[in-house]
């Protein structure tokens, strides 16, 4: 059921939004064929709710220091021709995402590389909370959970602590980290407005048990955390509705490290940009033995 079918007919939702990702302790396990954790999780319910209640109104400052140098901002490339016949690179998009690992990987979404579903990016450069770039390879992606995962050739940089998205309260605390028309690592505050929405976006992606939350969420905050007051990421911000305030919504922790646990099913490879998928070999190609053999 999308989102738009639940609030009335002509609603429009407009992926704009996300933020987010995993990794308290983070690995990526590079042997092919294997689904070891790209993420490990570390989720504490009692101490967040203890920091909740903890006055009349919270300390965001030491869960934005937190996760601030995690996160990154996106800006996407394709080529093409002007006018004139002239091979030229153009923008496309810009957007945010995190650091899972220190060596290199990152999550975003889906249509913060793909202009919004409409053509993967040539390039795609990353800029650190240092001001440091570097420019990055798709590694694995999934269109209809609106999820990417990045690979830059660093081996120096912050992860990120995951939380569980399946503890998360209507009410609770949450913290929106990115981009947001081109303001670098600004924040925004707000709750968790409801729980377990069935979300669609514009472009065809589709999850379950979304994250309703009114922080305020903006375009080039897709891809960026959405933490709470221990700094642990829970969701990844991903769209809002257009002509609302404070309807902003984010994919689940649980979802994202579904995605990233079996991320060699959402395999891509810049050889072959028309396929994302590692599919099983075709009928027609498989060997079936004879009954005499």
């Amino acid at each position: 059921m999308s989102i738009g079918k639940s609030i009335g007919k002509g609603m429009a939702l407009f992926a704009i939004v996300f933020a987010g990702a995993y990794g308290a302790m983070v690995w990526f396990n590079q042997t092919k064929g294997t689904e070891k954790p790209l993420i490990v999780y570390k989720s504490d319910p009692g101490a967040n709710l203890a920091v909740q209640n903890a006055g009349s109104l919270p300390d965001f400052r030491s869960a934005v220091q937190k996760i601030l140098p995690s996160v990154v901002s996106i800006d996407t490339l394709v080529q093409g021709e002007n006018w004139f016949g002239e091979q030229v690179i153009e923008p496309t998009g810009s957007g945010s995402g995190v650091v899972l690992s220190q060596n290199g990987y990152i999550v975003t979404n889906n249509h913060v590389v793909t202009n919004g579903g409409r053509r993967v990016a040539d390039r795609i450069i990353v800029k650190f909370k240092d001001g440091t770039s570097e420019e990055a390879t798709i590694v694995g992606r999934d269109p209809r959970s609106d999820l990417a995962v990045l690979k830059v050739n660093r081996n120096d940089l912050t992860p990120v602590t995951v939380g569980d998205s399946a503890k998360l309260e209507v009410g609770e605390w949450t913290i929106a980290a990115g981009n947001p028309l081109g303001f670098e690592h600004t924040i925004s505050v707000g709750v968790v407005s409801s729980i377990g929405r069935p979300l669609q976006s514009s472009d065809s992606a589709i999850f379950v048990d979304g994250i309703q939350t009114d922080a305020a969420l903006n375009p080039g905050n897709s891809g960026g955390p959405l933490f709470n007051l221990l700094g642990e990421v829970v969701g990844v911000t991903n769209m809002k509705i257009t002509f609302g305030e404070g309807l902003g919504f984010a994919i689940p922790s649980e979802i994202v490290k579904y995605f990233l646990d079996h991320r060699d099913a959402y395999a891509y490879s810049n050889d072959n940009p028309s396929n994302a998928y590692r599919y099983l070999e075709p009928p027609g190609r498989i060997k079936h033995k004879s009954a005499t053999e």
